[in-house]
């Protein structure tokens, strides 16, 4: 996926940014990481979307180990 294209129509305002953050910007890409498709990319956002915000900030801060977000997400992630 093109990171970039998809962080620029969000932060643009326009018809294919989310609904969610029209007007909150300036918006600032905090986390990515690659996974193995489109699918899993959803299912592992829905995951993080869920967790506390504490959780979602040491995440952020790399104070979370990144195998705890595939575990987690194991289940919904798998093929």
């Amino acid at each position: 996926m093109d990171v970039q294209r998809r962080f620029t129509e969000h932060s643009s305002n326009g018809p294919r940014a989310a609904k969610a953050l029209r007007g909150k910007g300036p918006l600032k890409l905090e986390y990515q990481i690659g996974v193995p498709g489109k699918s899993a990319a959803l299912k592992l956002e829905m995951t993080i979307k869920k967790w506390p915000k504490q959780k979602k900030e040491a995440l952020i801060a790399g104070t979370l180990p990144p195998m705890v977000l595939f575990k987690e997400g194991e289940q919904e992630i798998g093929n």
